[in-house]
Formats: structure tokens, C-alpha cells, sequence
């Protein structure tokens, strides 16, 4: 068919004066750019085929065409959104009357590029726009819907991925926050034409089985029905100030040593766990951990500055006076051989914590950690960069500590309204379920703190998790939601208790413990 004098080439992707679907077979392997002729036949075939229609109306944006060339694509693009919402379906006299409308409010609008789009040959001295094209030589010819998200993954991977972290690049402001906002947009646009229906039981289904595993903490497995599993979000609640990183700490410890034992009798590496660490710095979360592996006194490695040489006066059958009133109270401590001082748990746990546990240090307190402003995404890479550099052990457990801290920077950092927390706090966690528990299939640990209602209750009171800060649904997307009481300062002693349990047995009487602050131990 001749061109015509009209505004659309009639190409498909890839130029070469292909003049419908039909004469052109294969993508390029890789386009460097969404060509004109790429973004015309994505236009042409998005207004014939409705549901790959359906699919990009939320991630295509007029904005996403740039420059004087491309105005008559965001033209056609506004109009083909615009008639979209209002129909749900497109055809030849919606998508024109869609564009009609849109150019009324676009008084400036240059005519040559309006013709691009609308032109008819009966009104336009033989040329052809775009719409006219689409719906009268486009339309003769079956298009493939997959052939379709080919080239909007071209398009999305050009404009919606690579061009935002070359204009960072080019301002010198890349941060690992793009990059991995980059990476978030990239899944996206990978997950373009996934289709979620299915029977209700297909022929095929080979349903995958809960795997739990023991978070190494037995009053803690006794609420979670045995333990945690993988893709699982849970939560801990508590008042400021009482245990959650505590908590963390000993999360951390325990299924560490669980990733041990199953090493012993597998033979298999130990897979990793991994503490974000968004408010104390990594300094801080590794004294912690080494008081509660090592039953440590803290007053001995606070001011520390080598460890070894720290704990090398309490060896064993030589004590600090610490232990021995610990060793006097304890009925685990056997009787016939002294127990080992510090120095020995200080070496029994030293491998444990230095192959199995890893610090995300999210603080910003010092130069060798980051802000954590990335969200979601940032802690997904950092955790992918890591299994890499590892040999991709796997991984066994994730903890954040805390939600509120790694909103707050996220909203901060892009700009976001403070009064809008409870909003991006619930998208927070959607993110963090899926880019965390389900791409690692790894227990997923979600600290946050307790509301003024919580802070201020009663040791006695029953903790809930809807006294959670900034969002009373804030429980909603976890399996488990465990919260913390408030302190009884007489006696350090807690309630423990899940209060949402979406995988678990009957009722339980709430857990009461104690808090060993100096010991980092519950």
C-alpha cells in the first residue's frame, strides 16, 4: 500500500517502511531507544488489542513521551487514557472524540502534530493520522498480544527504567535509592502479561508445603505454631524503649543456631540472617549480639576497644562476679566440670556470628553506613549483593528495626507529606512482604513501635497490636503480629503474646518475660 502524505509512517517496530503488523515478524534483539517507529506501532496496536490495553493504562504516563517529537504520541496517549476511563473499551469514534476533548484543553497545541494523530483523508487533503490508521489498515490484520508486551517491555525498560538513572547519572546524583527504585521498576515491567487466574484445582497442581522452622527460641515457637516459615511477614510491637531490639537480637541468635544444627546434620552451608538496623548503629547491634550469644556481662566489652583482650580475665573456673551469681542461680549449669568464663563463649559463639549473621547497617551514624532511603528496594539489593558475594548460601531470616524509621527516610527522601504516614506505611509493608519474604522465601521480621495508648499502658495490661503507631491495621498484612507490654521496672518482667495469629493452634495464656538489658538476653 502507498505511504500517503500523512503524519504516521504506518510502521511497524523497527522502521524499514514496514507498513502494517503483517510485514514485520522479529523484535530487534534489544532496542537502545524507543524509536519513533516502536512508539507508533506500541500506539496502533494498544488501541486494538484491550487487554494488553488494560495492563499498561497504569504504567504507561504521557510524560513518558519527551521532547517536540514525540508531542503528537502523548497526545494520542492522554486520549487513548481519557476514553479508557470513560468506556473501558476503544474504538475508532471514542479514541477520536477522546482526542477531540484533550486538544480543547490544549489551546497551543501545534496544528502539524494535532494531524499527526487526527487527520482524515477526506478532510485533510489525503493524509493520514495515527487513529485513522490504526482502525482502518491495523485492524484487517490478527495481532498477538505477547508480540505487544514485547514492545512495551522495550518501551517501559527505555523510559520507565534506563532514562531516569541516566538523568541522575548525568546530574551526578545517583544514589542507591534510584538504583534500586530502577531495579523495583524493572520487576515491574518483567511481571508485564503475567496472568494470576487459575481453576480452582487444576490437573497440575503440586501445592508447595509449609516449611516451618524453629526461630531457636522455644517461647516464642510455642505462639507461632512451631515457628516461623518462608514467605511468611511477621511482626513485633512493643512501647518505646522495652525489648524490641532485644528481640531482634535474640531472633537473630536463635535461628542462627538452628541454621548451625542443620548444617551438622545436613551438611549443607548455613544459610544467612540478616538484622537491618535503621536506628542504632552496626557498633551497637554487634555488642548485643555478642552479649547474648556469649551470656556477656555488656559493662565488660562497652568500652572495649579490642574484644579478645576484654573478656581473656574471665576463663574458666575464673569468674567475674557477675557469673558466679549467674552460675548460682541457673540449674542448666552442670556441676562436675567449671563452666566456661567468658573468654571460652566469647570462641564458642565468635564463628556463628561471623558466618551466619550479617549487619545491615540502614543508621547513617557513621561512614560505613548508609541512611536507609531506599526502602524496600534498597534492602533487597543490599541482601541479593551479599548472597552473591556469598555463593548464594540462602537465606534464613530477616529483621528490620524499625517499620516507622524506614518510612519515614523513604517518604523524606522522595518529598512525601509527614501527615501521609499511615498511607506509605501500608505500602511499605506490601512492598516489604514481596520484595523481602516472597523474592528471598525467608522468614520475614517486621519491628515497630506501640502508639501513645501503648506506651503508656500498664505492665499489666494485655498488649495489642492495635495500639500500633501511625496505623490501627498495621497487623493486617503479617501471618503473626507479636507484641511486648509495657516494663514492670521492679522485676524487668514483660507480656508476651501474638495477638494476630493467621497460622496457629488454640489460645494461650500470655508469656511472661524477663529482660536481661545487660545481657541483651529475653
Amino acid at each position: 500500500m502507498a505511504q500517503h502524505e500523512r503524519g504516521a509512517t504506518g510502521r511497524d517496530y523497527g522502521g524499514g517502511g514496514m507498513t502494517t503488523p503483517q510485514d514485520g515478524r522479529q523484535l530487534p534483539a534489544r532496542a537502545a531507544r524507543a524509536t519513533p517507529e516502536l512508539i507508533e506501532s506500541l500506539l496502533l496496536r494498544l488501541m486494538l488489542s484491550p487487554r494488553v490495553m488494560s495492563e499498561m493504562a497504569p504504567l504507561i504516563r504521557p510524560e513518558h513521551f519527551s521532547g517536540p517529537a514525540e508531542q503528537p504520541y502523548a497526545l494520542l496517549w492522554r486520549a487513548m487514557l481519557l476514553a479508557y476511563e470513560r468506556y473501558g473499551v476503544l474504538d475508532y469514534a471514542k479514541v477520536f472524540d477522546a482526542t477531540r476533548t484533550v486538544l480543547a484543553s490544549m489551546p497551543h497545541f501545534p496544528p502539524q502534530q494535532a494531524a499527526h494523530v487526527i487527520a482524515e483523508p477526506t478532510t485533510s487533503n489525503g493524509r493520514i493520522g495515527l487513529i485513522y490508521w490504526a482502525y482502518t489498515e491495523w485492524a484487517k490484520y490478527p495481532l498477538n498480544d505477547e508480540q505487544t508486551r514485547d514492545i512495551a517491555r522495550l518501551f517501559l525498560e527505555d523510559r520507565y527504567v534506563t532514562r531516569p538513572v541516566e538523568t541522575a547519572l548525568a546530574a551526578n546524583t545517583i544514589s542507591l535509592g534510584d538504583l534500586t527504585d530502577a531495579v523495583a521498576r524493572a520487576q515491574r515491567v518483567h511481571q508485564i502479561g503475567v496472568n494470576p487466574i487459575g481453576e480452582g484445582l487444576p490437573d497440575d497442581w503440586r501445592p508447595e508445603p509449609v516449611h516451618v522452622e524453629s526461630t531457636g527460641l522455644p517461647w516464642c515457637d510455642a505462639w507461632l505454631d512451631g515457628g516461623h516459615a518462608p514467605g511468611e511477614m511477621n511482626a513485633l510491637l512493643g512501647p518505646m524503649g522495652v525489648g524490641k531490639t532485644q528481640f531482634a537480637v535474640n531472633l537473630a541468635i536463635g535461628a542462627a543456631r538452628v541454621q548451625r544444627e542443620r548444617a551438622r546434620q545436613t551438611g549443607l552451608p548455613m544459610r544467612r540472617v540478616y538484622i537491618a538496623t535503621y536506628e542504632l548503629g552496626a557498633d551497637d547491634i554487634r555488642r548485643r549480639l555478642v552479649c547474648c550469644a556469649g551470656r556477656v556481662h555488656m559493662a565488660s566489652i562497652r568500652e572495649a576497644v579490642n574484644l579478645a583482650d576484654a573478656l581473656s580475665s574471665s576463663t574458666r573456673g575464673d569468674y567475674k562476679q557477675y557469673e558466679r551469681e549467674d552460675f548460682a542461680q541457673r540449674h542448666d549449669v552442670p556441676t562436675h566440670t567449671p563452666p566456661p568464663g567468658e573468654w571460652e563463649r566469647l570462641a564458642e559463639s565468635r564463628d556463628l556470628l561471623r558466618d551466619c549473621i550479617r549487619v545491615l547497617d540502614l543508621s547513617g551514624t557513621s561512614d560505613k553506613a548508609l541512611r536507609g532511603e531506599g526502602g524496600a528496594a534498597e534492602l533487597a539489593a543490599l541482601i541479593e549483593a551479599d548472597q552473591q558475594a556469598g555463593g548464594n548460601p540462602g537465606v534464613a531470616c530477616v529483621v528490620i528495626d524499625y517499620a516507622y524509621i524506614v518510612c519515614e527516610r523513604w517518604m523524606y527522601a522522595r518529598g512525601a507529606r509527614m501527615d501521609q504516614m499511615r498511607h506509605w506505611l501500608g505500602s511499605l509493608l506490601d512492598q516489604l512482604r514481596l520484595d523481602i519474604a516472597g523474592r528471598f522465601k525467608t522468614p520475614l521480621w517486621v519491628l515497630h513501635q506501640f502508639n501513645k495508648t501503648g506506651n503508656a499502658s500498664d505492665p499489666t495490661r494485655l498488649p495489642t497490636h492495635m495500639d500500633a503507631a501511625e496505623a490501627g491495621l498495621f497487623a493486617k498484612a503479617f501471618t503473626f503480629c507479636c507484641c511486648i507490654g509495657g516494663k514492670d521496672e521492679t522485676t524487668s518482667a514483660v507480656l508476651f503474646v501474638a495477638s494476630k495469629r493467621r497460622r496457629a493452634g488454640e489460645y494461650r495464656p500470655p508469656t511472661i518475660l524477663k529482660i536481661v538489658g545487660e545481657q541483651a538476653r529475653l
